[in-house]
């Protein structure tokens, strides 16, 4: 009885050291084929993954997963907490103030109100 296929010599002809390394070089051929196969696909997720379309695409459905997954609120839901409404100290007061002045200061040259060269290479004027 002959177990081997058609056109094939019986497995026992072909000594085992030749078997071994057509079996090495058939799994070296494969670990190659899979390297640039997996190079490839790396390469063409980097490109579509991110386009600006693929990008905002995201966004979306991460929004539309977020309005879907919502927590449920429970039926009897807690009392809010109530925290102590203290007033701003002196300090923060100053602080907003400084900053509110500094913003206002720094549209005058954009606006035009401002005194000498500035005003007018911040408006694009023609002095030179």
């Amino acid at each position: 009885m002959n177990d081997a296929a058609p056109g094939r010599e019986p497995a026992m002809s072909v000594p085992l050291k030749l078997r071994i390394r057509a079996a090495e070089r058939q799994l070296a051929e494969r670990r190659a084929d899979v390297r640039s196969h997996s190079a490839a696909l790396g390469r063409s997720a980097r490109a579509s993954l991110g386009s600006p379309a693929a990008l905002l695409a995201g966004v979306g459905a991460g929004f539309a997963l977020g309005l879907f997954t919502r927590r449920r609120r429970a039926s009897s839901p807690r009392p809010p907490i109530e925290l102590p409404t203290a007033r701003p100290s002196i300090f923060a007061s100053l602080l907003d103030a400084v900053t509110l002045v500094s913003t206002v200061m720094a549209l005058f040259p954009v606006l035009g109100l401002g005194r000498g060269r500035d005003a007018g290479a911040a408006t694009g004027g023609d002095e030179y």
